[in-house]
């Protein structure tokens, strides 16, 4: 920006006559640099206030202060909506004279290229996660993006006589991409200038992450016409997860490269020398407030304690859940208005602002307007589009808990439907199923769906095999896992043709509402439907969108509320947001203290599986069988003791290597590698420790790796992952041995 001000000050003094134009591209770019960055800035300081615990919150972090300072840069020189307005009007008037496009303008380059952006045909070259380490590609693709969005904004605006107000939404859009654009153009331009060696090379893993994790914010904008595909897009976060342990090597020295000093930092947790709790015991110990007023009761219970030199210490231990985990379901009016009554636009902008609250949310009927859903949203983890409607199944998954390194979005589609009522057919309705991480080692499968909808015979036939279909798969792909389904299952437990009862009773799943409002009870079939009164909805009327879940020998779910929350979905007019009103789940957790459970390593392929059902305390392992040459195949443990079992995964190929164990011998630790074969990632190595010093292993070692250690007291008598002919996920199942204090799960991944 100042070389940009320092050649349009040179040109001014020069008495060009062109200096007007580059005038406009200098106030342009700076609009919307200026609102991009204030946005950004004011999102990243708070973000870093919550990440930094209780510590991000006291006055001597100085985050809250900082917060303060920078966040009214929203509105300086105007607000962030007349900064966006300007910056998108100024490339409408270039893109309407691209043909005498003045290619030295380096904002605006881009445009010369519009036509082939313009191609619906047009794909991203990437076929590796790898690939999205290239500058140059992420570049194209963000030039991809900004063509895009600009030309829909051109059409936008001829299509309403230049109505900006309606508008609005993909100027910010088409502000937001050009912005992007430049800052990842400039970034390609400055990693030029610095010689080859590490230095050069940690700047582009940084300038790397930082274009993919700006294509996970908005691949909405990506994914329009399938310039990225869904497996690209998955690709994408995958190359997130993988540049974020190799940067994390660098970031001491990446955040001193700033060279901030204490002075200009004045915080107790953003120090330069890293002496962070000396820092806020003296602050602490300083603050005025600490010297002259004490709470009640301090001489007689606490001032006692200190002067005695007693210490108090509380436990908080990892496997009780730190916050109960708000679950929620969202019906998102996201129909097109020629099929959906409504006012989809702008109600669904104002939904995807109110469900953030929400740690996870499922929405269906998100199609055509899911990036209105997503602009304003702050959840962290969300699937991408499926496509509007007739290609989507308009299902999505918003989550504030991110979603496994293991699992990708798995949609499905039914294999029966009926139009009979509807327009069910239209469109690929069915059901999806992620992993949502609650803690290491702790996660759950999630499913959302939307069955078939009427009353007919038709309808309800088509429904129930639809519901039948999804238990099957539960069963094969969730097999002794915690599971939450949330949906839109368009069943009443009073039709005498509808199968929710049916479908709860074959996948071991309790139904919220019928749990907490009608206390255990489920309405009997062929009685009166239980409908609801929209404007004065209570908990007792049925919904035909329901919260379903179970637990497992590892996870115990507990309810413990469940709303109908129309009320806080109407506008203000006192309408529904959407057809559907929005229904709540808050749910606590606490975990089997016998068992203790690594993360999953490698891919997501294959079929997952888990031997957590049969994890106990007190097990004994007598063998452990690895089966590999250049990858591992399978992977076996026979249990002699409390039930003889054998825990077989994956597939019978390559050399079998048996490790016996002897009396009193127990594994105690699992070391495994990952990589690519043919676009898939699988297990590569395997190699199991014993508490003797002896090992087994086979495979061939990677670079992507990782150790897990059993916590004192337990062994690795179980695994958990995903595999098909051969193994491609795998994580440690640990059982108690003997009566101990619990220690903290040791993992190592590099």
């Amino acid at each position: 920006m100042m070389a940009r001000h320092n050649t349009a000050v040179k040109i001014v003094q020069s008495g060009d006559a062109d200096f007007g134009a580059k005038l406009a591209a200098l106030h342009a770019v700076s609009s919307g640099l200026k609102a991009w960055l204030a946005e950004t800035v004011s999102d990243g300081v708070e973000s870093c206030r919550r990440l930094c615990g209780g510590h991000g919150f006291t006055q001597s972090s100085n985050l809250a202060h900082t917060f303060a300072e920078i966040v009214g840069a929203n509105t300086f020189e105007g607000t962030f909506d007349v900064l966006v307005q300007q910056h998108a009007r100024y490339l409408l008037k270039i893109l309407a004279g691209a043909k005498t496009l003045d290619t030295s303008e380096p904002a605006t380059q881009f445009l010369s290229k519009i036509m082939t952006y313009a191609d619906p045909k047009l794909r991203c070259k990437a076929q590796t996660s790898v690939d999205f380490g290239d500058l140059k590609l992420l570049v194209e693709a963000f030039e991809a993006r900004a063509g895009r969005v600009l030309l829909a904004l051109a059409s936008k605006m001829k299509g309403t006589n230049n109505d900006g107000n309606a508008c609005m939404v993909l100027m910010t859009r088409v502000s937001t991409a050009h912005t992007e654009l430049m800052l990842m153009e400039a970034l390609m331009n400055g990693i030029t200038t610095i010689p080859s060696g590490k230095e050069r090379q940690a700047t582009i893993n940084l300038c790397s992450l930082l274009g993919v994790w700006l294509i996970t914010k908005s691949l909405g904008d990506f994914r329009q016409h399938d310039y990225l595909s869904s497996q690209q897009a998955d690709l994408v976060c995958e190359q997130v997860v993988l540049l974020l342990p190799i940067i994390r090597k660098n970031c001491v020295l990446l955040a001193d490269a700033w060279d901030f000093s204490d002075f200009e930092l004045n915080s107790t947790i953003g120090r330069y020398d890293g002496d962070i709790y000396r820092a806020l015991v003296k602050r602490a110990a300083d603050e005025p407030l600490n010297k002259t007023q004490v709470p009640e009761g301090y001489e007689v219970y606490l001032k006692p304690l200190i002067q005695g030199q007693q210490v108090v210490v509380s436990l908080l231990h990892c496997l009780m859940p730190i916050a109960p985990a708000p679950l929620t379901i969202f019906i998102c009016s996201g129909l097109p208005q020629i099929i959906s009554s409504g006012n989809p636009e702008p109600n669904t902008v104002e939904m995807g602002k109110r469900i953030s609250d929400w740690d996870i949310v499922n929405v269906q009927e998100d199609f055509n307007y899911h990036a209105f859903l997503y602009s304003k949203n702050t959840h962290e983890h969300r699937t991408a589009t499926s496509g509007g409607v007739p290609f989507g199944s308009g299902l999505n998954t918003l989550s504030h808990y991110p979603f496994t390194n293991v699992s990708g979005t798995e949609r499905t589609q039914w294999k029966a439907c009926s139009s009979n009522e509807g327009a069910d057919c239209l469109t690929p309705k069915g059901f999806t199923r992620v992993e949502i991480q609650l803690d290491g080692g702790v996660a759950f499968d999630l499913y959302n769906l939307h069955s078939d909808a009427g009353t007919s015979a038709e309808d309800q036939k088509a429904r129930a095999s639809n519901l039948a279909q999804l238990g099957d798969y539960i069963k094969a792909n969730s097999a002794d896992k915690a599971v939450i389904v949330m949906g839109d299952t368009n069943t009443r437990y009073t039709r005498s043709l509808d199968t929710i009862a049916e479908f709860l009773q074959g996948t071991n799943l309790t139904d919220g509402w019928v749990e907490f409002v009608r206390n255990g009870k489920a309405p009997e079939k062929g009685a009166a439907p239980i409908l609801c009164d929209e404007k004065n909805m209570t908990n007792e009327c049925e919904v035909v969108d329901k919260i379903m879940y179970r637990g497992n020998n590892y996870i115990t779910l507990t309810l413990d509320k469940w709303n109908n929350d129309n009320k806080a979905f109407f506008d203000s007019n006192k309408t529904g947001l959407s057809d559907h009103p929005p229904i709540s789940s808050v749910f606590s957790w606490k975990l089997n203290p016998d068992l203790h459970l690594s993360d999953a390593f490698g891919g997501p392929h294959g079929t997952p599986f888990t031997d957590v059902a049969l994890a106990a305390a007190g097990q004994t392992v007598s063998s452990i069988t690895i089966r590999a040459e250049k990858r591992v195949d399978g992977v076996s443990l026979e249990v002699s003791d409390p039930t003889e079992s054998t825990l077989a995964h994956g597939g019978t190929g390559g050399i079998p290597k048996k490790l016996q164990l002897k009396s009193g011998e127990y594994i105690t630790s699992m070391e495994v590698h990952w990589g690519k074969k043919e676009e898939r990632t699988r297990i590569f190595y395997l190699k199991f420790k014993t508490n003797k010093g002896r090992s087994v292993e086979g495979g061939t070692k990677t670079s992507a790796k990782a150790t897990v250690t059993a916590p004192k007291g337990f062994q690795l008598s179980g695994l958990h992952g995903r595999s098909d002919k051969e193994v491609d996920a795998l994580g440690a199942i640990f059982t108690r041995i003997e009566s101990t204090s619990q220690s903290q799960l040791q993992t190592t991944q590099e």
